[in-house]
């Protein structure tokens, strides 16, 4: 090969190799750019997703005296009371030991609250109103109290009480459940016993 059909081949491969290297670097900043602009959709979602939730804590905080943010999704109620409030479809069946936890939703989805098992002979009724759970009207899709789930210590119960203060429903066993369709819109109360 003569020294100009040499050059010639040289020159066309960096043509090539520039223009394949041209192309590479403009997919890699179209690429940049829909990942970033991607990231920026989701932080900015997010964001307002936390000033709605961040929202609705101030609201719970503002009627009850003495109860405290202590997550970001978190309330303490001065007895002892937990809400979790939950932007999750998937917030899952997680319920501490010698609690007794209701959510709102069907699957222990939606707000949570966990309540404190009673302790020595003293039984403790909650309004489930003042948590978030009021009972609603037969119909409503968000009323009242749908999920169970008991991680109390044996010899210890609880009971979902009507409006009347009349038992709808007793639990007096670890695990959980759901409350029966004809009963969840009429939850008012959560009587934690000490006895089985």
């Amino acid at each position: 090969m003569s020294a100009e059909a040499h050059g010639d081949t040289l020159i066309a491969m960096l043509t090539i190799d520039k223009t394949h290297w041209r192309r590479t670097a403009v997919c890699l900043v179209a690429g940049i750019a829909v990942i970033l602009s991607v990231a920026w959709a989701a932080a900015d979602a997010h964001a307002h997703g936390d000033r709605s939730m961040q929202r609705a804590i101030d609201a719970r905080l503002a009627a009850a005296p003495g109860a405290r943010q202590v997550a970001r999704n978190q309330i303490l109620f001065v007895d002892g009371v937990r809400v979790t409030l939950s932007r999750s479809a998937r917030a899952g069946a997680l319920c501490g030991m010698q609690k007794f936890c209701v959510w709102a939703d069907a699957g222990y989805q939606g707000v949570q609250a966990s309540f404190p098992q009673c302790t020595g002979n003293r039984p403790k009724t909650y309004n489930l109103r003042k948590y978030g759970l009021p009972p609603g009207k037969p119909g409503w899709v968000f009323s009242g109290v749908t999920s169970w789930r008991s991680n109390m210590a044996n010899g210890k119960s609880a009971q979902f009480l009507d409006m009347q203060m009349g038992t709808l429903l007793r639990v007096n066993r670890r695990g959980g459940g759901h409350m029966p369709a004809s009963k969840n819109d009429r939850a008012a109360w959560v009587d934690m016993l000490c006895v089985p």
